[in-house]
């Protein structure tokens, strides 16, 4: 035998070695992948035979068209994948294909011209499924949307900031400072300022107070685009304290109406003083009998200066200590009830004379008579011909008290039930960012949470954690035959069971459609573990009556344990999905714990 024969033969040997390797690669790619010649399908893998629902002898020679929603979908791919292909660039495109049962699914297609100059050489290409993902996109761009119109539509401005420069606002921000949204982006927040020193004595609270993870809480004056200013109401959060590049949140309540609501009642408040003051009637506070306050009437009215009279026993004013007895009998009963007392008595000057005197005397607070009385006193000796008018000016002080009060009241009430709403939508935003929106269990975000507080602790204790993760077999089959209601009703059943069966310290999540994953903290054995899953497995097997469908569904059930199988959250979970498959591999309907020998998923 010749060299040149034996070299022959090597290549020929290592050729068909190579053609098998290929052909493994192929039938184990995790991704479908074809080849087409003018429009007809050549060859398949498995992968790509069992995405469309076809056996893969049959796709061969079949035109490309078949696995297209329509023929113009067919021909808009092929207006953009033509000239793409020729020019020798890669194809990479997202898009809806058919199965063979006609349902539709998402597919990321990447695709190359074996030979751009020649189109006779045929294509291939590389499929994905990304059903999933897109739902998952579709969730999260409806969970913005939905975050949108709460900005949107919040009767408060808000604005995020980065390095003093504003990134977004909602349309309350902008209307509030005169402002187009639009053109607020990008700009110093500088700009809302009375002036530069205003901006620089806000930032030496805000930085610190930001900085310690406390919300600002501040009432200052702000610039609108015009000029104008008006105060403002500002509430900031560091969305990091730890990291100040991530910015803030700032949420601005114009509050122009109640300052000067505030400035009219502290005016009045002025204007009440300048009333006790110079107020033709005696005034007094007291408590426990004893003088806290009175006014300059009082004290002349009695011959006393008003400060003199501070501290002393209320019975100095009376005509002996038998009146003042009786009189405060009379007082305390009737303000214990809730009334005020009024009457006319004589009283005592400082120099001993008698004279008659009206009194009204009033609980501060009728529930709380250690907050002491407030008394009116006026010297009617010669002016008893004028006392209608005097009690008309009573009445009418009376009411403006008892007016300011209620508006007082009513601001409050208005103010707590504010707190409360907001406190309210907070604790929602809260639990839709970590529970699954159909079946109220904690998603993947919580799920990974607790899996590492429970590796922690394990770690801590020298304990285990066991996560099973669950993925429903034939479950597709009942969402197509009674539509996707009756499939999420049917979800909600199979999560209401399944936490039904655990502890309170272990955690269910649904991660997907039909997937499920339950975390055991602190498990102390392989039987236990084995107990639980079993329990799950026939738990979930018994049928489900679903508005009066019965609907069954069988779990594989993929195991794996900390630390043999792993002691990080996203290794246990890949081992645990690895275990899962190799359980629909036996056949489904049981579970497997993780070996080495498994393959795991990316």
């Amino acid at each position: 035998m010749s060299t040149a024969h034996h070299i022959r033969y090597g290549s020929e040997a290592e050729l068909r070695h190579m053609l098998l390797e290929y052909q493994a690669i192929l039938d184990n790619a995790s991704v479908g992948i074809t080849f087409t010649r003018n429009r007809t399908f050549l060859h398949c893998n498995e992968r790509f035979s069992e995405m469309f629902g076809w056996p893969s002898n049959e796709l061969i020679g079949q035109p490309t068209h078949i696995v297209y929603p329509s023929q113009e979908a067919y021909d808009a791919l092929g207006s953009v994948a033509i000239p793409t292909l020729s020019a020798g660039q890669r194809l990479d495109t997202e898009l809806q294909m058919k199965r063979r049962d006609g349902s539709l699914f998402w597919c990321r297609m990447l695709a190359k011209a074996i030979d751009p100059h020649d189109h006779g050489k045929g294509t291939i290409f590389i499929t994905e499924d990304i059903t999933e993902r897109k739902t998952a996109e579709e969730a999260r761009r409806q969970l913005l949307l939905e975050y949108q119109a709460i900005l949107d539509n919040a009767s408060l401005g808000i604005t995020f900031t980065r390095n003093r420069t504003f990134l977004h606002c909602n349309e309350r921000f902008s209307e509030m400072f005169g402002w187009p949204s639009n053109e607020l982006i990008g700009q110093s927040t500088t700009i809302l300022y009375p002036s530069r020193e205003a901006f620089e004595e806000l930032s030496r609270v805000a930085t610190p107070t930001l900085s310690a993870g406390q919300r600002l809480d501040v009432e200052l004056q702000m610039k609108r685009r015009d000029g104008s200013l008006f105060w403002c109401r500002m509430l900031a959060n560091a969305i990091d304290p730890h990291d100040h590049g991530k910015g803030s949140i700032f949420i601005t309540e114009d509050i122009s109406e109640r300052k000067q609501a505030d400035e009219a009642r502290r005016l009045l408040l002025l204007e009440y003083q300048a009333i006790l003051d110079n107020a033709t009637l005696g005034i007094t506070f007291t408590r426990k009998r004893v003088f806290l306050h009175c006014n300059n009437r009082f004290g002349e009215m009695f011959g006393w200066e008003s400060n003199e009279l501070i501290g002393q026993s209320a019975s100095v004013v009376y005509p002996d200590e038998h009146a003042f007895d009786e009189l405060s009998r009379k007082v305390s009963l009737a303000l214990a009830s809730g009334e005020r007392f009024e009457t006319e008595l004589q009283m005592k000057r400082r120099d001993g004379s008698l004279f008659w005197c009206r009194m009204l005397a009033r609980a501060i607070d009728p529930a709380d008579s250690a907050k002491g009385s407030i008394f009116i006193t006026e010297d009617i000796t010669d002016r008893r011909a004028a006392q209608d008018a005097l009690i008309r000016a009573r009445n009418e002080l009376e009411l403006r008290v008892q007016e300011r009060t209620a508006e007082l009241a009513e601001a409050n009430m208005r103010l707590q039930q504010e707190i409360q709403e907001r406190r309210q939508i907070e604790e929602q935003v809260r639990h839709l960012a970590n529970h699954d929106a159909l079946t109220d269990l904690p998603n993947r975000r919580l799920l990974e949470d607790r899996l590492g507080q429970a590796l922690a602790a394990a770690k801590r204790s020298g304990g285990q954690v066991a996560v099973l993760f669950i993925d429903l077999d034939f479950f597709k089959p009942i969402n197509d035959m009674h539509g996707h209601r009756i499939g999420d009703l049917l979800l909600q059943a199979i999560a209401k069971r399944l936490r039904g069966l655990l502890r309170e310290v272990d955690t269910v999540s649904r991660v997907g459609g039909d997937e499920f994953v339950i975390v055991l903290p602190d498990v102390h054995a392989q039987e236990a573990v084995t107990e639980i899953a079993q329990r799950v497995l026939d738990a979930m097997t018994y049928p489900y009556i679903v508005e009066g469908h019965e609907l069954s569904v069988t779990p594989s059930m993929g195991i794996s344990v900390s630390p043999h199988d792993g002691t990080e959250v996203g290794t246990l979970l890949d081992r645990a999905d690895a275990a899962m498959y190799a359980a629909k591999e036996r056949g489904r309907q049981n579970f497997q714990f993780f070996r080495r020998d498994f393959a795991t998923t990316g």
